[in-house]
């Protein structure tokens, strides 16, 4: 989500559950718990996007932060955006322009709407990009927006997939151990925590975060529930593609402490329990598995003079595309159709980090001599250089 940021106070704003005549700043508004400006808040404005349904932190995220609040009801208590919002019908009419005109040209393989990487665990509001209950956004005569069943028809009206209406997630790998792993309360893998979400919320099922206290090693690790798990009010057809950014690592590791022995270790079991999923949701089986970010060509291993406070480009060793995908070969996932879009960073010579075509990585001469993140499958040279393609 992008774009300018328009401030209220709190008693100038209102949740979907708060009485008629009351705000957020009202005893009994019901809004979350974080919502600033609040009795439970912190100080400070809530903010509204013009393209976003519901309030926001000062730093974008949505209000209704489930491990802050310790309840999942974020997608009923936080704020509604009523006053800047755009509106359903000008965005519908924006991405159908969009497909119109991709049509002759192009093929949309993929439609990800409004938020990548969806953190349904952390943040239930952003479940109104996918389905928004509030009737003041609705179009008359209807009372909510089916957001989903909406941008489906629209992929099905031009010829492009409707299944293919989906949202990318973050992954979660283990802070300091190679070997933690465990299972959530969907009876799954930890690290598919938000793949669980998002399948969950697509089919009716539940979201939310649970018991904070049985986190291990950085993973969720818990079948049991703090709070109620958000029951969500829709349900629509299981997708036909999972889209998941893994960068296998310990969250908590450097460049010296993750060699390429550690990445491909992680990778492994990253892309192992992937394939768990197709257990607990069958009818996923068919589903294409892009993994729509992962480690480019080679790392460049140097610092960035721009950032503030210095920082590495990348936090992870100059060799992890390979380790990536020596485990990624060692998994169960390597039985599967697999689309790898390793991530790239497409700027100009001059960049300190990704400089175009400026050679392989080296910290001689720098910056003249810096990454060719353009090395990914380059001539058949690159980490990604598939054993099986086929030529479209």
């Amino acid at each position: 989500m992008s774009g300018p940021l328009y401030g209220l106070q709190a008693s100038q704003t209102s949740s979907p559950s708060t009485p008629v005549g009351l705000s957020c700043a009202s005893t009994g508004g019901n809004c979350c718990a974080d919502t600033p400006g609040t009795s439970t808040g912190p100080p400070g404005l809530v903010y509204f996007n013009p393209t976003v349904p519901f309030g926001l932190e000062s730093n974008g995220n949505p209000i209704g932060d489930a491990t802050q609040t310790n309840s999942n009801q974020g997608y009923n208590c936080a704020p509604i955006n009523n006053r800047y919002f755009v509106g359903w019908s000008n965005i519908f009419n924006a991405i159908n322009a969009l497909l119109l005109n991709a049509q002759p040209s192009v093929y949309v393989d993929e439609l990800e709407f409004g938020q990548q990487e969806m953190n349904l665990f952390q943040f239930p509001a952003y479940y109104r990009l996918i389905y928004d209950n509030f009737a003041g956004h609705a179009v008359a005569p209807q009372t909510t927006t089916p957001v989903l069943t909406k941008l489906a028809d629209m992929m099905a009206s031009y010829n492009f997939d409707p299944l293919r209406v989906i949202w990318s997630i973050p992954w979660t790998d283990s802070s300091q151990y190679v070997s933690t792993n465990c299972t959530n309360v969907y009876e799954d893998y930890a690290r598919n925590t938000n793949l669980d979400e998002i399948v969950s919320g697509i089919l009716g099922g539940s979201i939310g975060n649970w018991d904070p206290n049985t986190f291990v090693d950085g993973l969720p690790c818990s079948q049991t529930v703090a709070d109620p798990l958000y029951a969500v009010p829709y349900t629509y057809s299981v997708p036909d593609a999972i889209d998941a950014h893994i960068y296998p690592s310990l969250t908590s590791g450097t460049p010296g402490t993750q060699t390429q022995a550690t990445i491909q270790a992680i990778a492994q079991t990253d892309y192992g329990d992937l394939v768990h999923i197709f257990s607990d949701v069958p009818s996923l089986q068919g589903a294409t598995v892009i993994i729509g970010e992962t480690y480019p060509g080679t790392i460049y291993p140097g610092w960035d003079p721009y950032a503030q406070p210095p920082a590495l480009c990348w936090n992870a060793p100059t060799s992890a595309p390979a380790g990536n995908v020596q485990g990624f070969n060692q998994s169960a996932l390597a039985n599967y159709s697999v689309v790898f879009r390793p991530w790239m960073n497409l700027e100009d010579s001059t960049d300190a980090c990704f400089g175009y075509g400026l050679g392989p990585a080296s910290t001689a001469n720098y910056p003249t001599t810096q990454s060719n993140f353009q090395n990914v499958n380059l001539g058949q040279q690159g980490p990604y250089v598939p054993t099986n393609q086929t030529n479209h």
